[in-house]
Order: structure tokens, then sequence, then C-alpha cells
């Protein structure tokens, strides 16, 4: 799954690059930043490459557009957000990935686009729809990793990154 990065980079207080990737890995995002610099490697230079936690934001946004829509009305005053001028367009999701954020740079508002559905195989499911409690309490009782996902209809690798960042495995061996 592609993660989105935000990447500053600067020499000697001047800022070289500052910009979002989307991307698989850190790494790749490191190696954007290389190509975006056209050097070998970044010795002298400081950066930071911040991963931007988009099922957080997804959240947030849904929890706010269901507040909206509960009070007929922006939960918010929308009095102090910045205006955009109609002669200005509005950037595409594929800009923000480019780092192309329309005139002097400023991201405005974002205007998505859902021209293309997900591939016919697409896994939309969001890890919050498990039954974690359950699929636990299958793990416990002795089964692997790989029965509880089929028996649970878990992804194996959900399951094991679960398992292990929860220490379920630690738990089984102690019980």
């Amino acid at each position: 799954m592609n993660k989105l990065y935000w990447i500053v980079c600067e020499e000697n207080d001047k800022t070289l690059y500052e910009g979002r990737f989307l991307g698989r890995t850190r790494g790749a995002a490191l190696k954007h930043l290389k190509e975006q610099l056209g050097r070998s490697n970044l010795t002298g230079l400081v950066f930071a490459i911040t991963e931007i936690p988009v099922t957080l934001i997804r959240e947030l946004v849904a929890e706010c557009v269901s507040a909206r829509d509960t009070e007929g009305q922006s939960p918010y005053g929308t009095s102090c957000l910045p205006q955009q001028r109609a002669s200005e367009p509005k950037p595409k999701a594929d800009n923000i990935v480019s780092g192309d954020f329309g005139r002097n740079g400023s991201q405005g508002e974002l205007e998505i686009t859902h021209d293309d559905p997900p591939p016919s195989g697409a896994t939309t499911r969001n890890h919050s729809d498990y039954d974690w409690t359950s699929i636990k309490a299958c793990y416990m009782e002795g089964r692997g990793p790989k029965d509880v996902a089929a028996i649970m209809n878990v992804p194996l690798n959900t399951l094991r990154g679960r398992i292990t960042r929860e220490g379920w495995a630690r738990e089984r061996r102690e019980a």
C-alpha cells in the first residue's frame, strides 16, 4: 500500500526541497529526494522524511463530515479558512504527489476526482472492521496465524502485524 510522505531538505538554512511523495517505503521517498536534488548522496544536508498517516486523516475527515451532516451545517467556523479565488483552478489529487500546487506554491483547496473506480479485486476493507477480540481468542486457543487468518477471513500479514505489535505470542506462551 502506498503511503504519503512529507519531505524537507535544507542546506545552510536554505530549503532545497520541500514537498509530498506517494510511495511504498521511506527508502523510496529517500530515492525520490536524491533524484529531485540530482545527487547520489545526501552528505552535508539536513533532511526529514515524515509519513503522513493517511488512515488517521481519513478518520478525521469522516468524523467531520458526519458531524456536519447530523447538524446540518459545518461544525467549525469557515470564516478563518482561506478562500480560493474563482479564477484559480483547484489542484488535482495527482498534483499533491508531484508537488505542483498551483500559483505561488499555495495548496488551496484540493479537488478530489473519482474518475477511476478501484480495481475489481481491490480490498477496501478497513482494519478496524475486524472483530479483533474474537480473532485474538481464536489465536489464543493454540491455532497458528495461517489457520486463524483462514478461519476469521483476515489477511495474514495484517494478523501477523497485530500479533507482533500487541504481543499475543508472548501472552500465549505465558498462559
